[in-house]
């Protein structure tokens, strides 16, 4: 209770303070934010860097923790998100761009922009207004004062107008993230391989579980050996693997994983689609990272072993899965099954199949589309 009343007195401060800022001049500013003002990354993070070379001079804002532990270009101004400095500058800069919601305390002037670009174009989990565990009063401000939402494929364009009840323009352009995909650059996995030590030799299959609502105090890994894993990895294709082990940032990391040299912990990466560059295998449950790691032609596993207990529990999904190319597997035997079955060219011709079966239309420069948008409604 302490901690909604706290809340409750942050977004009444932030109704007054960002009241009186709203009477300064509004200046040719971007302010960024993602996931709630926490990390420096996603779609967000995408744009503001290709809006760096789109426009050099433009003033960037980026709503960070104090104590944020990864770099962040120096020029880059930063602001906790609930802090006074935040709402003076939500209030006067011409530009807001943000991949999960604008503050409550948020009240949009004449002339502002607000760009939402969400952060799953091709997810499987109904969200916001389409989910059925939404109460009667819910409400998001999208539908009333967003200018431009960011779409990479025909269902997430469509879950975009449903979810959020927009019908304004989208950028049909893609996810700007996902550029990265795309265009990959080499320089950038190597890096990663280099931060966790890993020699040239070695594979990576990434494991990234998405949220789920009993397990908001670390993620229990179930039903899942994961040294027999790459045992059995390496035993298909005579190589080392490690797996990367990504836990989604709302359920605070793993509960336990063992102690295996190979098994390493990268949910304080920042950036996922850096980790998806550097992969060579995905399996994950119900996360929307499958459908942008279709983009990289390699294998994509989906590791469903408690289906009937998360759609009951947590989320009903826009489609049914057995509907779709995705490979899908309810025991580690299934899913080394599965990754055979994906050898050779058939992941990439799998991979195609998902991608058609979104109605993918990502380009490659979603990033720079965006930043020009930007560039072109500043003074």
């Amino acid at each position: 209770m302490a901690n909604t009343r706290k809340e409750k007195a942050l977004i009444a401060l932030g109704k007054v303070m960002h009241g009186f800022f709203r009477l300064l001049p509004m200046k040719d500013r971007v302010v960024f934010s993602s996931f709630g003002g926490t990390e420096y990354n996603d779609n967000p993070r995408a744009i503001s860097e290709a809006l760096r070379r789109v426009s050099p001079g433009t003033e960037q804002v980026w709503m960070l923790p104090e104590d944020y532990p990864e770099e962040v270009p120096s020029d880059v101004k930063r602001a906790p998100r609930m802090s006074v400095k935040a709402m003076y500058y939500y209030a006067a800069s011409r530009v807001l761009v943000d991949n999960f919601s604008i503050p409550q305390w948020f009240i949009k002037r004449k002339g502002q922009k607000y760009i939402q670009t969400w952060h799953g174009d091709r997810g499987f989990k109904k969200i916001l207004y389409d989910s059925s565990f939404i109460s009667s009063s819910f409400y998001r401000p999208e539908q009333d004062i967003c200018d431009l939402m960011t779409a990479g494929s025909v269902r997430g364009e469509n879950k975009l107008r449903s979810a959020f009840r927009y019908k304004g323009e989208i950028l049909r352009s893609g996810s700007p993230r996902n550029d990265l995909l795309i265009n990959p650059d080499p320089a950038i996995a190597e890096r990663i391989r280099q931060r966790y030590g890993l020699d040239a030799g070695r594979r990576i299959v990434l494991y990234a579980p998405t949220f789920h609502r009993n397990e908001n105090k670390g993620f229990q890994i179930k039903g899942l050996d994961l040294p027999g894993l790459l045992d059995g990895l390496k035993r298909i294709t005579g190589e080392e693997w490690v797996c990367f082990l990504r836990a989604h940032k709302a359920s605070h990391g793993f509960k336990a994983f063992g102690t295996d040299p190979r098994l390493v912990d990268v949910t304080g990466y920042p950036d996922m689609n850096e980790l998806m560059l550097a992969a060579d295998c995905l399996i994950t449950d119900y996360s929307s990272s499958a459908g942008d790691f279709a983009l990289t032609g390699r294998p994509i596993i989906l590791f469903r072993e408690d289906n009937a207990e998360y759609t009951n529990r947590d989320r009903t999904f826009y489609f049914d899965i057995a509907d779709t190319p995705f490979r899908v597997a309810e025991d580690q035997q299934s899913i080394l099954d599965r990754f055979e079955e994906l050898r050779g060219n058939a992941a990439k011709e799998n991979d195609a199949g998902i991608l058609e079966f979104y109605g993918c239309y990502e380009t490659g420069h979603a990033s720079e589309d965006c930043a020009r948008w930007i560039a072109d409604r500043l003074n």
